[in-house]
């Protein structure tokens, strides 16, 4: 299962993910951020809740 269709499994998040060249060497983001959509789910992934990720990626605040 790709890195993409992972972070669908998580209905919750109302996000969009977005690759640009010059922001975090073109890896998919996160819109309106510079966190990796690998990182969110290796995080989530990992056990943490939304109030443990949104301590970690305060830029995610209203997006998640």
């Amino acid at each position: 299962m790709t890195k993409i269709k992972k972070l669908k499994r998580y209905k919750y998040l109302k996000m969009e993910i977005s690759s640009h060249k010059g922001i975090c060497h073109g890896r998919w983001c996160i819109d309106g951020t510079r966190v990796a959509a690998c990182v969110l789910i290796e995080t989530l992934d990992a056990g943490y809740n939304k109030r443990d990720i949104l301590q970690m990626y305060p830029s995610l605040k209203g997006k998640i």
